[in-house]
């Protein structure tokens, strides 16, 4: 496949005859340089396709202990879920009125997770309204945590959906970014070319990225 130039910086209304790289200023890493570093090293058509990449914030979820079988909500964790939080099995919802309905709860506990990952999502298409230039054939979303929990990294990663794609070890966060940036840039190969979408491969393209890119250095990063 043909080589294209990368999209170009800048904000997210611009219009554009080429590709194009959406970035919310406010992350926690300079986010633009990296993309872009690593948008240099990806050998495959990027016109256009459209790249936004935006913060994720910090997730509060309420946990509540309960040990009653006819309650309706779900029994979705436990001590070993949320540690420290409650003894017991209990239910973990993001909205706490929903906690309302539980019939046993004891106890209900905000949670604070700042404890995931980079999320990513390829579009064949603008699936709904957004601030994108005239031309976007596909578009990109990452999502970037705003905080990383303490401890966190270095670790692997693995997809639930592509588990025999094995895990990934990501040592930064911007390895991160990286690894999810050529998981989704494979998707939208995969819609050009008319191929399978095999999560599995998107995960394979994402670790080659992340690793050439650490072989050269992390450029963008340090720079």
């Amino acid at each position: 496949m043909a080589t294209g130039s990368r999209p170009s910086i800048g904000s997210a209304g611009r219009s554009s005859a080429g590709p194009h790289l959406s970035v919310v200023r406010t992350l926690p890493v300079d986010v633009d340089r990296v993309v872009g570093a690593a948008l240099d090293m990806v050998a495959t058509d990027l016109s256009g396709v459209a790249i936004n990449v935006k913060r994720h914030g910090i997730k509060r979820v309420w946990f509540t202990q309960c040990w009653r079988p006819d309650c309706p909500l779900r029994h979705n964790a436990d001590e070993s879920y949320v540690e420290g939080a409650a003894v017991g099995p209990g239910h973990l919802y993001r909205r706490k009125r929903d906690l309302e309905l539980c019939r046993g709860g004891s106890r209900i506990v905000p949670l604070d997770r700042t404890r995931y990952w980079v999320s990513g999502r390829a579009y064949d298409g603008v699936p709904f309204p957004r601030s994108v230039p005239a031309g976007t054939r596909y578009l990109v979303t990452l999502k970037v945590p705003q905080v990383v929990a303490e401890g966190q990294l270095p670790a692997e990663r693995t997809y639930h959906r592509a588990k025999t794609a094995g895990p990934t070890w990501i040592d930064l966060p911007e390895d991160d970014i990286v690894f999810v940036l050529g998981h989704e840039l494979r998707h939208i190969e995969q819609f050009r070319d008319g191929l399978p979408r095999s999560e599995v491969d998107a995960e394979l393209a994402g670790r080659d990225l992340l690793y050439r890119w650490v072989e050269e250095g992390r450029p963008g990063l340090w720079t």
